[in-house]
């Protein structure tokens, strides 16, 4: 009997080990949609969205790119109003770069063709608006309200060829001047000593989003494997992920035809001072989402001849929690042709916002099981 029994418990601990063990499968389940192919509303109407974001009380705040416009829906996805406009002038935007709310639900939009922030009041088209005091060379990201006149923005500055490139920015807007400067993209993503890196540092694509209630996160538009963490309350950075070596391919700009006509695709050119230069990433970041529990990174890798998207999913502190291929997911990321879904927002009740453009564009909600993890 005492074989037996013991036999008995040395089974139930390995079977109730091996399923702790096992990975969460993360799931993706569509609750709304908002946007219409057709409607004689034209709120509904998309053409393209850079920016998601919701308030407190759940109003889905949607940026769209053809007329420049922030337009607010309520949880159920019934349009509210509408903020901006295309142009130059007070509270108009020539490109609706990103937008957030801060701890008292002010929308602060960023426009990065004109280095500015848009600031408006709870619940109201009335705003205030300030200018980078430095020119951004249209890297600007996003933006964030600070304590004592002082926002944080997101955009890469070199001030020369041996500089820091720094990424994160403290403003002193009554002084309108750079207090503090955090994150250089040398340090973190990027070898100085290669050129083509050099370049690939000065190329305005990269993801940024608030993490956690005073974290920062950043990650190249390339898939490197790692993501910066910046703490605003310590000003101390965070490196979290595994590099990725290397995370692109160089090849000959003379034969890009040659590429082309055997098949290969995602070839990304740039240029600069350094050079011209034809390279391709081992993967692209499709979007970076962040809430005060966890941290989703989407990415779509090159595999022989295919396209795998997978997420990377970490807990508050930084820790990797789960890696998985989302190809199965229902969700068309990439249709062989062109990128089709791109994740904007994470809520804090863990509700994920993609944007996706197949058929028509349109913003859809999605409930997760973040918190089975």
């Amino acid at each position: 009997m005492y074989i037996i029994l013991r036999l008995t418990c040395i089974f139930l601990f390995v079977y109730t080990t091996s399923i702790e063990a096992q990975p969460n499968k993360f799931v993706m389940v569509p609750t709304t949609q908002i946007g219409l192919e057709d409607s004689d509303d034209m709120n509904y109407i998309f053409s393209n969205v850079r920016a998601v974001a919701t308030n407190s009380h759940g109003d889905v705040y949607i940026t769209n790119t053809s007329d420049h416009t922030i337009r607010v829906f309520d949880k159920n996805g019934s349009f509210i109003r509408k903020l901006g406009g295309k142009g130059r002038g007070p509270g108009e935007f020539m490109e609706l770069t990103s937008i957030s709310l801060d701890v008292d639900d002010r929308v602060v939009a960023v426009d990065r063709f004109q280095d500015k922030v848009v600031r408006y009041k709870v619940n109201s088209a009335d705003f205030e608006s300030f200018l980078l005091p430095e020119t951004s060379l249209a890297t600007l990201r996003m933006a964030q309200t600070l304590p004592n006149d002082q926002m944080l923005m997101v955009y890469k500055h070199t001030e020369g060829p041996n500089s820091e490139a720094n990424m994160i920015h403290i403003i002193d807007r009554v002084n309108v001047e750079v207090v503090g400067r955090y994150v250089d993209a040398f340090t973190h993503f990027y070898d100085r000593n290669k050129p083509i890196e050099v370049e690939m540092s000065s190329v305005p694509r990269f993801e940024a989003t608030n993490f956690t209630s005073s974290k920062i996160a950043i990650s190249p538009g390339d898939y490197t494997g790692t993501i910066v963490l910046f703490d605003v309350a310590t000003a101390s950075t965070q490196l979290i992920g595994q590099r990725l070596s290397p995370f692109y391919e160089e090849f000959s700009s003379r034969n890009r035809d040659y590429y082309k006509s055997q098949g290969l695709t995602g070839l990304i050119t740039i240029s600069g001072q350094n050079g011209r230069f034809d390279y391709r990433p081992q993967g692209y970041v499709l979007g970076l989402v962040g809430n005060s529990k966890y941290l989703l990174q989407f990415y779509l890798m090159h595999e022989n001849n295919l396209r795998v998207t997978y997420v990377n999913i970490y807990s508050s502190d930084g820790k990797l929690i789960a890696n998985q291929s989302l190809n199965d997911s229902g969700i068309e990321f990439f249709d062989g042709r062109t990128y089709q879904a791109f994740p904007k927002f994470l809520d804090e009740n863990n509700n994920l916002y993609i944007y996706e453009s197949s058929e028509y564009p349109k913003v859809n909600i999605y409930i997760t099981n973040l918190d089975e993890y």
